[in-house]
């Protein structure tokens, strides 16, 4: 039967057996192409088909039921960080509106916000930022979902029941409260540290979490604010470690008339000079 097979997910421990769907983020590849080219009869839909966002339908997100013998199941690693898997028992037209209903979620003051949950790095902390009710009725149809995460590697998470699936007439529906906004908050900042601790080639470990924990605030100190310019001082502090609390790096550092950048940029310089 196409597209219920066994799915083994590298890391994650464990072979889950289902109706396999992938949605593929068309803004980061070109996913018809993509699926194509590892897929002879592929069951496929573009999200944003039939919605007010069709006139972008080339950056669309793509809904896939691979077949039976679909090459998309051992080229995991070249989709894994553009995508997420699910299983559900509803086909795929089902399964698809339901999920155009969640393009746009409703924020607290009754705005539309773009939703990406087909982004790896986004659907771990909204998951985990629901309880298991709002989940269930999130998900619909969806029975697990399936992400990896760069530093944990595959997760896998599985929905407590099914709920009534939606239309894609119904987008914005799901409401994002206060509370659910900071927990999704805080836990895209928990993946940014373990990825600053991973990028260090430490172990995530308490004491690894600890360090980069002082990193990040003393970055925070020399007004760092961007997640790339935190990136870029934690690598140099990591390597360079207390040469950046000499006077002449601090000078540099808590400087009030260069950008960000640009004092990143005269410190490594500063540092690489001074190991010459």
């Amino acid at each position: 039967m196409p597209g219920r097979f066994d799915v083994t997910f590298p890391d994650c421990g464990a072979t889950h057996s289902g109706d396999l769907f992938l949605i593929l983020d068309g803004a980061r590849i070109d996913a018809p192409r993509f699926i194509y080219e590892r897929d002879d009869r592929p069951e496929m839909d573009l999200l944003y088909r039939s919605t007010p966002h069709e006139p972008v339908k080339e950056v669309s997100p793509c809904i896939v039921r691979p077949s039976e013998n679909s090459r998309l199941r051992g080229d995991v690693d070249n989709w894994r960080s553009d995508g997420i898997a699910i299983e559900s028992r509803a086909d795929i037209h089902t399964l698809g509106n339901h999920l155009r209903s969640l393009i746009s979620v409703r924020l607290p003051d009754g705005a539309l916000a773009y939703l990406r949950f087909y982004s790896p790095s986004q659907i771990d902390p909204l998951l985990s930022s629901l309880s298991d009710h709002e989940l269930t009725i999130f998900s619909g149809p969806v029975t697990r979902w399936h992400y990896f995460a760069p530093v944990d590697g595959w997760k896998t998470v599985e929905v407590p029941g099914t709920s009534e699936s939606q239309e894609a007439s119904n987008e914005g529906w799901f409401q994002l409260s206060e509370e659910h906004l900071r927990a999704i908050e805080a836990g895209n900042e928990a993946v940014f540290r373990k990825k600053l601790v991973h990028q260090a080639g430490w172990p995530v470990t308490p004491e690894s979490m600890s360090r980069i924990d002082q990193i990040v605030l003393r970055a925070s100190s020399f007004g760092f604010q961007a997640q790339g310019d935190i990136a870029t001082y934690a690598e140099l502090a990591c390597y360079y470690g207390d040469r950046l609390e000499e006077p002449d790096a601090l000078a540099v550092l808590q400087s009030e008339d260069k950008p960000a950048g640009q004092r990143l940029e005269i410190i490594d310089s500063m540092m690489s000079y001074g190991d010459a």
